[in-house]
């Protein structure tokens, strides 16, 4: 039964200001900001996903300027289907892992 999966996906999109659809897959990274966990690879293709695709992307961490400058230009830019939260919150990464039917987790090491 994934009826409270359902649930927590629309909750987090209320929450987090996205339009609230189940036919769109939303996808989330919750993790440090720096290169040895990856989430420079998802930044860069970010862009090319959300203009081609049509899904949701949050992404949730702090760490490297650049890449926390990188994740707020791409919410300016798709504020329809991007969500950068720069910082950490223990609560927001429970409601992101489980609303998102996606999860992305990139690691060099």
């Amino acid at each position: 039964d994934l009826s409270g999966k359902a649930e927590c996906k629309l909750a987090l999109q209320r929450e987090l200001g996205l339009p609230e659809r189940a036919d769109v897959p939303l996808i989330g990274f919750i993790g440090r900001l720096d290169y040895q966990k990856g989430p420079d690879v998802i930044l860069d293709v970010c862009e090319r996903i959300l203009r081609h695709n049509d899904v949701q992307l949050v992404m949730l961490g702090s760490g490297d300027k650049d890449m926390e400058a990188q994740m707020q230009t791409t919410e300016n830019e798709f504020r329809e289907r991007f969500r950068g939260w720069v910082g950490f919150s223990v609560p927001v990464s429970h409601r992101i892992t489980a609303g998102c039917d996606i999860l992305l987790m990139p690691s060099r090491f």
